[in-house]
């Protein structure tokens, strides 16, 4: 049974300061300090100080947009997109910051820490040559680039998604994609957390993120990148698929192996 363990509701003052606080990041979050080398398989050790802390439980918050984070058993941070800002989402300085992107949307705020011997991952890292997804391998997870897009804003090759397995956990992140073949194609992955962008704007909306999401078949399937408009209407209602699961802005949640 999921635990929820946060939830907090942005109110409109907090949103406000979101666009007025976020930015491109400053220049120590485009390092790339734990990749060895430049084959498409890395491993290293992660920082020390992180793994000697153990919390017990594989979480994720989700921050707001895009803009998530993932946190081992050892201690861990990860973040993807983290370009929404919140007051608390990045007191702690991450091991991995993963871009998806070019986006601005996408791109981190000037709030985001990493660790001095953190990295940065973005879609240039990820997307060799733009043609080779690459994989990424460290001793507690596997950081793996998949397609990403398929839709007028965003064409196959232009970003990534990613898929990573932390602590016996397999998660997804879409980016801004659409449904297309080339994301069906992760049907053949075992994903424990899918998330996928239902803004119905700049990438596919609640029904088609609903076929994708039944397609690639995961456990449970995450709404994100809604760009609620008008505050009567909440998109999420029409993302349906199988396994549906609402986390809300500034929640977190701890995942289980299914």
């Amino acid at each position: 049974m999921l635990k929820r363990i946060i939830t907090m509701a942005l109110t409109a003052g907090l949103l406000l300061f979101t666009f007025a606080g976020c930015g491109e990041a400053p220049a120590e979050v485009g390092t790339d300090k734990q990749e060895p080398d430049d084959t498409t398989v890395s491993t290293t050790d992660t920082d020390n100080e992180t793994q000697d802390t153990a919390s017990g439980d594989t979480t994720l918050t989700v921050i707001g947009n895009a803009s998530v984070k993932i946190k081992g058993k050892d201690g861990t941070v990860i973040l993807i997109d983290p370009a929404q800002f919140s007051p608390s989402a990045y007191d702690e300085p991450a091991d991995f910051v993963l871009v998806t992107h070019g986006h601005d949307d996408h791109k981190p705020c000037n709030q985001v820490q990493l660790k001095d011997t953190g990295t940065t991952i973005t879609w240039k890292e990820a997307l060799a040559g733009g043609r080779e997804y690459r994989t990424f391998r460290y001793d507690n997870l596997t950081i793996e680039a998949v397609p990403m897009g398929g839709n007028f804003n965003h064409a196959i090759g232009s970003g990534v998604g990613y898929i990573i397995t932390i602590d016996g956990i397999t998660i997804y992140h879409a980016g801004d994609s659409s449904d297309c073949p080339e994301l069906q194609a992760l049907s053949s992955y075992d994903i424990d957390y899918a998330m996928y962008p239902i803004d119905g704007v700049y990438n596919m909306g609640a029904e088609e993120a609903t076929g994708l999401a039944n397609i690639i078949g995961a456990t449970n399937n995450i709404p994100i990148h809604v760009s609620n408009v008008n505050p009567n209407i909440d998109k999420r209602d029409k993302f349906i698929p199988d396994g549906r699961l609402i986390v809300d802005d500034q929640e977190t949640i701890v995942l289980e192996a299914n």
